[in-house]
């Protein structure tokens, strides 16, 4: 009789402890989730801005009207060097920059 007792609560600890590991998962998938959306959304504003300071058109800007003059032999390397896209890289780096410039030094030292 009392082995019969003590499988059955071994059974039933078992099953909670399970249940307790079912659960846990489950929090656990769902604030992956959460942290997932947020990053992806984050990302997301980061690449239309890139998109917003896009530099490919650089024909256009009246700061880069003169490169026509460039002989034909320089603006095949800029071009394939992908010169646009670094001018981009550059310009959303410094615009991080000095976002990260907003945030005042004493919540930044360690």
């Amino acid at each position: 009789m009392l082995n019969k007792l003590s499988q059955f609560l071994d059974f039933i600890v078992d099953q909670l402890i399970s249940i307790g590991h079912w659960i846990l998962d489950g929090f656990v998938f769902i604030i992956g989730k959460i942290f997932y959306f947020i990053f992806d959304v984050l990302l997301s504003v980061i690449e239309q801005l890139i998109h917003a300071v896009d530099f490919v058109q650089f024909q256009t800007l009246h700061a880069f009207s003169n490169w026509n003059l460039l002989p034909p032999q320089i603006l095949y390397v800029l071009y394939k060097l992908h010169f646009a896209q670094i001018l981009t890289v550059i310009a959303a780096a410094y615009m991080i920059r000095k976002l990260l410039d907003l945030i005042p030094a004493a919540f930044t030292r360690v």
